[in-house]
């Protein structure tokens, strides 16, 4: 049988690009990475650590919300993302202890829990 004519045909040439976009993305996310993590400065591999989660929640949400959206569910995106990243930014200074309560890690999870009731509610 033949294709339908409603199919998009990706020509090989925009595989080829798509490829070396993600490849030259992931490798200065890498380069990024490895070089906070191994520079000597736990300041900076912290918040280069931070920043890319961050960014990458931000996205990852973002991406969330719209296929929500396109699908015509009811959510609220503006607060999902925004909650979402103020979760792990708090969860991240609890636990790098810049809150002043980090006597055990299982105080990390009662934070979470207690930010997801609150915002939730």
């Amino acid at each position: 049988m033949d294709k339908p004519a409603s199919e998009p045909i990706n020509p090989p040439r925009y595989k080829v690009r798509v490829f070396f976009r993600r490849l030259f993305s992931s490798i200065v996310l890498w380069t990024v990475v490895l070089s906070a993590m191994f520079s000597g400065h736990k300041l900076l591999s912290n918040y280069v650590f931070i920043v890319i989660m961050v960014v990458l929640a931000w996205m990852g949400l973002t991406e969330f919300y719209d296929m929500a959206l396109k699908r015509d569910l009811v959510c609220f995106r503006n607060w999902g993302i925004f909650g979402g990243i103020m979760l792990m930014v708090g969860t991240f200074l609890h636990f790098s202890g810049k809150l002043g309560i980090w006597e055990t890690p299982s105080r990390v999870n009662d934070f979470e829990t207690s930010f997801l009731i609150v915002f939730v509610l």
